[in-house]
């Protein structure tokens, strides 16, 4: 009786269906990460400059409404939110690379496509919809629950 052969590894990941879990959620997880970090950047510095009085009420401009009501104690509630949907994004890109908690990594994406929880909304929208892509795919959920 001939000896079954195993499977080839690919990438350090246990192959699921012919695709790498590992290498399938790398590159997406990789661009959440970056979106979580940038991020964190725009939100510290917003908070940051709303504390020093320098937010968008400050910035003067024919309609002075909107940027009056983004400025101040309501400026820096919208900052601390957009910094925790931020940090929220990096550990959920984190686990989604390492394959562990599917709930959170799902999260991430989603929390990643708001404006207020990233700081840079025309890259969070694509990395959202790709990790979310990605994650719903039967042989990457099936990766999560091993």
């Amino acid at each position: 009786m001939p000896e079954e052969t195993p499977a080839p590894e690919l990438g350090g990941g246990d192959v699921v269906g012919g695709v790498d879990p590992q290498d399938a959620v790398k590159n997406p997880a990789t661009f959440l990460l970056v979106v979580g970090g940038i991020g964190v950047l725009v939100a510290l510095i917003s908070l940051l400059m709303n504390l020093l009085g320098a937010g968008l009420g400050a910035a003067g401009g024919g309609d002075q409404a909107a940027g009056a009501m983004l400025s101040g104690g309501i400026g820096i509630v919208f900052a601390i939110l957009g910094a925790i949907g931020s940090v929220v994004v990096i550990l959920g890109s984190l686990k989604m690379k390492n394959l562990e908690n599917y709930g959170l990594s799902m999260a991430a994406a989603i929390i990643a496509m708001l404006p207020i929880a990233s700081g840079c909304c025309l890259l969070g929208l694509p990395a959202g919809i790709w990790c979310i892509i990605v994650l719903m795919k039967p042989e990457i959920k099936a990766a999560f629950k091993q």
